[in-house]
């Protein structure tokens, strides 16, 4: 019997980690003032991703910027924040955004990339990263938070973007998150 290829349906896949996550230990990580650090401003420099007005409080990072495992799960608390909104509101807008940061070009020739994964919804705009699409760990995170995207970008009222942003912008907006988080767990410890 000839070996058959395996196709994954990207619904299911999505369905899974947005209510499996990352962990059985998932439940208990909840959003705390030491995993969502305010911004100033866009870390990346983009419009943000809605048509709504009200959505345009304030800019957040949620995890630790090279963290996969910490950014994931709090990508995942954030979604799930984000629907149970969307599920009982009207009307109830969420925008999506993966953000691709060219990060270096591989032996082949292929751009590698960090990745951030951002939601807005009314609570405001929240961006996680911590995932790459060339090692290991950060591009598990990057394939699980990118399937519950896929799944949910044809849902009414949820718009989704998918940005390749150049070299050195994702550089400077990687030193930016890693010195905003850094500063704002100073200031927890002073």
């Amino acid at each position: 019997m000839p070996h058959e290829k395996h196709t994954v349906d990207p619904t299911r896949v999505g369905i899974a980690n947005l209510l499996a996550g990352t962990s059985a230990f998932d439940h208990f990580i909840k959003i705390s003032t030491c995993e969502v650090v305010p911004l100033q401003k866009h870390p990346l420099g983009l419009k943000l991703n809605t048509p709504n007005p009200s959505d345009l409080r304030e800019v957040n990072l949620v995890g630790w910027p090279l963290s996969t495992y910490s950014s994931v799960n709090a990508m995942l608390v954030i979604l799930r924040a984000a629907l149970a909104k969307y599920c009982t509101s009207d009307p109830a807008h969420v925008g999506l955004r993966i953000i691709r940061g060219v990060d270096h070009i591989d032996e082949r020739g292929i751009k590698k990339h960090l990745v951030w994964f951002e939601v807005t919804w009314s609570q405001g705009t929240f961006i996680g990263g911590g995932c790459n699409d060339f090692s290991g760990g950060a591009n598990s995170g990057r394939q699980m938070l990118e399937s519950v995207f896929i799944m949910l970008k044809d849902m009414p009222d949820i718009t989704f973007e998918d940005v390749t942003i150049p070299f050195e912008r994702g550089q400077a907006a990687l030193m930016e998150l890693q010195k905003a988080h850094r500063n704002f767990h100073r200031k927890l410890s002073a």
